[in-house]
């Protein structure tokens, strides 16, 4: 006999089952009893597949619905589950001199985990503002991404399995959903930057993007400004608390780009122009002897806003214009260009300001 969870869906079967459509309109009629079945079976993974793959079918919005009101649910009995969530088999089991019932519960509880971060991507995939609109949700999602034990379980990668790696990549997406709507939480921008801090077999080219050219390029001037603030007080944290990595990658995808595009270049006439090169250039020449020389592109932008404007990446689109206040340019040229993050800025200087 064919087991009902391989004959809809699961393991060993077609994500184009032709059942699968009709079984999701029948459960759909009693949405809260099927979301309550399926949380308490997540433990098997036929039923967990199957359960993922029914509510991303578009006719499965009852089912995304109820589960997304009995989010409290789902967390206890995956993210927060505890050995009262398993079932007798796992947590009783026999004496195997081959299996450690300790290990089967870990493992179990790792998986359980994984399941409710998947359906979390699922639901906020499905409707973006689900997550602004749930807080908790939120911190528990950067819970999980600030533990530690999701690192060492994850390595080395070569070893974990692939269900445990994807992970990281569910949780970095879940936040770039939020952060998409709450584009003034700075704090977990500055948090989504860690991912970039280890090496993975997972391709974060889509973190890096995101970073530059919607937020960079994308954000406005009021929220520019709150994003520039978090993250100069991190970045004048010592490398015991703030990773030298991590200060690295939020100067060369977010901070400099941002300086960088912060404002166009005032058009003149080439008359207006030509006068005002060759005035700068007697400056110039009169207090070489005493002023300290900058890179010929950074000098601009240690000047103030409207002094710095550099051609935009081929296929990114165009910034917002506008201007960011000159004591958040002076404190970044004074504490980085220049100042005891010299060294660091030096690596994004060499890419930006060439």
């Amino acid at each position: 006999m064919i087991a009902f969870s391989q004959f809809v869906g699961g393991h060993g079967t077609s994500l184009t089952s032709p059942y699968r459509a009709a079984l999701v309109k029948f459960l759909n009629a009693d949405a809260p009893r099927t979301i309550e079945f399926f949380i308490r079976n997540l433990w098997q993974k036929n039923y967990a597949l199957m359960f993922q793959y029914m509510l991303k079918y578009p006719e499965a919005e009852p089912l995304r619905r109820e589960l997304m009101k009995k989010w409290d649910m789902l967390v206890a009995w995956t993210i927060n589950a505890d050995n009262s969530k398993l079932p007798p088999q796992i947590t009783q089991q026999p004496p195997n001199p081959n299996t450690q019932p300790q290990h089967v519960i870990k493992q179990t509880m790792d998986e359980l985990r994984t399941q409710g971060i998947t359906l979390i991507h699922v639901l906020s995939s499905a409707d973006p503002t689900w997550l602004s609109s749930n807080p908790p949700v939120v911190r528990l999602l950067i819970d999980v991404w600030d533990n530690r034990h999701r690192y060492t379980r994850n390595t080395p990668e070569e070893e974990t399995p692939l269900p445990f790696i994807e992970e990281n990549k569910l949780l970095v997406e879940c936040l770039i959903q939020y952060c998409r709507v709450e584009r003034r939480d700075a704090l977990t921008l500055w948090k989504i930057i860690s991912v970039f801090e280890t090496r993975s077999l997972i391709d974060f080219t889509f973190v890096a993007d995101y970073l530059k050219n919607e937020v960079a390029l994308g954000y406005s001037e009021a929220e520019m400004k709150v994003v520039m603030r978090e993250f100069m007080k991190h970045l004048e944290k010592d490398g015991k608390e703030v990773r030298e990595s991590h200060k690295i990658k939020a100067l060369e995808l977010v901070l400099v780009p941002a300086l960088a595009y912060a404002t166009p270049v005032p058009k003149e006439d080439d008359a207006s122009l030509g006068a005002k090169v060759a005035s700068d250039s007697d400056d110039m020449q009169s207090t070489s002897s005493s002023s300290p020389q900058l890179p010929a592109k950074a000098a601009g932008a240690a000047a103030g806003p409207g002094a710095l404007a550099l051609p935009a990446a081929a296929g990114a689109k165009a910034p917002v214009e506008h201007a960011l206040d000159s004591e958040l340019v002076d404190f970044f040229f004074q504490k980085v260009a220049f100042g005891p993050l010299k060294d660091q800025h030096s690596l994004v200087h060499a890419r930006w300001f060439r």
